[in-house]
């Protein structure tokens, strides 16, 4: 059992990070930044990590977490994605991109967090090859391997963000989820490039008449 007290001062310097990184880059914190913002001396500070690098990677799981939650009936295989539907956890990702609009900004925009984003794209894409192997059946996009095209999705999505994010976040969450979808669905449901790949290698494993 967690003790809720731990629990608590952790969720304390977390939000200290997330703060202080809305107005500064992530790589400039310093544990005094922190521990002054949340409030928490020091020798409490290192009583729950090591250094400030080891809390800015447990905020930003707990960051990453938060974002795609709502994901989970998709990759559990209790819910399935359909070519001509944006399924809710979309937009449910891009509001919640919409809130703290300030932080993700800072993190995803044009001179962002190199870190944030790497670990954006690869949660990204695991989530993607989770899901994608509920959707492995007849008519789905098999011929391109699952992990090319989950990262694809993964670089598509976070260039959406960053599109979006440096224009204002003008369209709202369900426009953006929907041009997203448009965008990215033929990695999950192409079936003409499928068709296409097939063709060719037939044409290339034909033996010539003589």
């Amino acid at each position: 059992m967690v003790d809720r007290r731990v629990e608590r001062t952790r969720q304390q310097l977390r939000a200290a990070v997330l703060e202080l990184a809305e107005q500064r880059d992530l790589a400039e914190l310093t544990v005094h930044d922190v521990t002054r913002q949340a409030g928490i001396n020091r020798a409490t500070f290192y009583q729950h990590f090591r250094d400030k690098d080891e809390l800015i990677e447990d905020t930003i799981e707990a960051l990453l977490h938060e974002l795609f939650d709502a994901c989970a009936p998709v990759q559990a295989g209790i819910e399935r994605l359909e070519p001509d539907v944006v399924h809710p956890s979309a937009i449910i990702l891009f509001e919640q991109i919409a809130k703290r609009a300030d932080l993700y900004r800072r993190l995803i925009g044009h001179g962002g967090s190199a870190y944030f984003i790497r670990r954006l794209q690869e949660r990204n894409a695991e989530l993607t090859l989770v899901a994608m192997h509920h959707l492995e059946r007849p008519g789905v996009n098999v011929e391109i391997p699952a992990a090319v095209r989950a990262h694809l999705a993964s670089s598509a999505t976070t260039g959406m963000l960053s599109y979006w994010l440096e224009g204002g976040c003008v369209e709202s969450p369900l426009t953006i989820a929907a041009w997203h979808w448009r965008l990215t669905r033929s990695v999950w449901f192409d079936t003409e490039i499928d068709a296409a790949i097939r063709a060719e290698r037939s044409r290339e494993t034909a033996v010539p008449s003589v």
